[in-house]
C-alpha cells in the first residue's frame, strides 16, 4: 500500500479513471445513473465494513476499500467526501439494523419482562456473532476517528438508553419517575451490555450465544425485579 492512511482517508484524486463498464452521463444497459450511483454505494458501504471491520480504520485507505467494491476512487467520492464519511454511515446503518432487529423481537413478546429481555439479547448477540466485520466497527472502530464520530457514538447510546427507559416505564407503570436515576440507570445497563459483547468480540466469540445472552439477561432482570418491589 503506497499511501499512508492520513494521506488516502482525506486527499481526492487529481485525476479520476473513469470506469470503462459504466459510462458517466448515461443509461448503461437499461439502468438508470441514479440506479448505477445507487449500486455503487451499497458496494462501497459492504466494501467498507468488510474493510473497517477487519483490517480497521486507521490501517487502510480508499484505494483499498475501492479494490474491495471492484470501482475505482472516482466513484468514492461521487458518494463520500472522505473515508470517515463512510465510516459514519456505516456506523449509523448498523445500529440502525440492531435496532430494528431488537423492537421487533421484543414486540412479540409485549408484557413479559423476561421473554422481552431474552429476545431483544438474543437478537442483538446473534446480530453480532454472525456480523464480525460490523460487531468490530460499531465496537471498536467508530471510537477516537474525530469529532464527529465520537459526537455520534454517544449519541447512539444515548438513544440506546432512551429506548430502554421507554421499556422499563412501559413494564412498570406504577414506578415513580425520576428522571437523572433512570437515565443513569439505562445508561449504565447499555454500558454493561456493550463491555460484555466487547469481551466477548474480543475473545473471538468463543462462548456461545445462549451463555453471553444468559450473563446479560441476568443484569437486565436483576434490575427489572428491582424496579418492580
Amino acid at each position: 500500500m503506497t499511501q499512508t492512511p492520513s494521506t488516502a482517508k482525506s486527499a481526492k484524486p487529481s485525476s479520476a479513471e473513469p470506469d470503462k463498464t459504466t459510462p458517466p452521463g448515461r443509461a448503461y444497459r437499461g439502468v438508470s445513473i441514479e440506479k448505477r450511483r445507487a449500486e455503487r454505494r451499497e458496494k462501497l458501504l459492504r466494501a467498507g465494513t468488510i474493510i473497517f471491520g477487519s483490517i480497521g480504520f486507521h490501517g487502510t485507505s480508499v484505494r483499498a476499500i475501492c479494490a474491495e467494491a471492484g470501482l475505482t476512487e472516482r466513484y468514492f467520492y461521487e458518494s463520500f467526501s472522505n473515508s470517515e464519511a463512510l465510516l459514519s454511515e456505516i456506523y449509523q446503518l448498523i445500529t440502525d439494523q440492531i435496532r430494528q432487529l431488537v423492537s421487533r423481537a421484543i414486540a412479540y413478546r409485549s408484557g413479559e419482562p423476561d421473554a422481552m429481555a431474552e429476545a431483544a439479547l438474543t437478537a442483538y448477540f446473534e446480530f453480532l456473532h454472525d456480523n464480525p466485520h460490523a460487531a468490530r466497527v460499531i465496537m471498536m472502530e467508530i471510537m477516537g476517528v474525530n469529532r464527529q464520530t465520537d459526537a455520534q457514538y454517544r449519541q447512539v447510546m444515548d438513544e440506546f438508553a432512551n429506548f430502554l427507559v421507554a421499556v422499563l416505564r412501559g413494564l412498570h407503570p406504577e414506578h415513580q419517575r425520576d428522571d437523572t436515576r433512570d437515565y443513569l440507570l439505562a445508561t449504565g445497563l447499555i454500558g454493561a451490555l456493550v463491555n460484555i459483547a466487547m469481551r466477548w468480540m474480543l475473545n473471538g466469540y468463543r462462548e456461545p450465544v445462549a451463555d453471553v445472552v444468559q450473563a446479560a439477561r441476568f443484569i437486565l432482570m436483576s434490575v427489572n425485579n428491582q424496579l418492580g418491589r
